[in-house]
């Protein structure tokens, strides 16, 4: 600001937009980065049976609508689908865990931290989760 008030207003401008420049590319790597795991999620999901792949679709958009959710509202987008078994929720409760530390991870490799420990897989230990693949 120093430079603005001393009348050197096109420094000034140029470090503005400087920083207007790199919000923007940080902005789009994170878009495609958020597109990529949804891709990839996607996968998974309808790599499930019939069922469970139709219901995990379906909860994978919403939250990618709404990524701030309770087990109600899944419950509530998946009552056409009912009786379901747990796999269509285990691959739930993995895509959920996905979103929500895409932004964490993504803010951890800026900061310069190691972030190849994949949490989601760490989770899917920890918590004995499994998805199953069709045959």
């Amino acid at each position: 600001m120093h430079g603005y008030h001393d009348g050197e207003v096109e420094e000034w401008v140029n470090f503005f937009l400087d920083g207007v420049i790199e919000t923007a590319n940080e902005s789009i790597n994170i878009s495609k980065q958020i597109t990529k795991l949804r891709e990839e999620d996607m996968a998974k999901i309808q790599a499930l049976a019939k069922r469970e792949s139709e219901s995990g679709v379906l909860i994978l958009r919403k939250l990618f609508s709404r990524p701030i959710i309770g087990t109600r509202n899944i419950m509530e987008w998946t009552a056409r689908y009912q009786p379901i078994d747990t796999s269509s929720y285990q691959a739930s409760l993995c895509v959920l865990f996905n979103i929500s530390t895409a932004s964490w991870m993504l803010s951890a490799q800026r900061k310069g931290h190691d972030t190849s420990s994949k949490p989601c897989s760490f989770l899917k230990r920890f918590c004995g989760l499994t998805i199953t693949k069709r045959a």
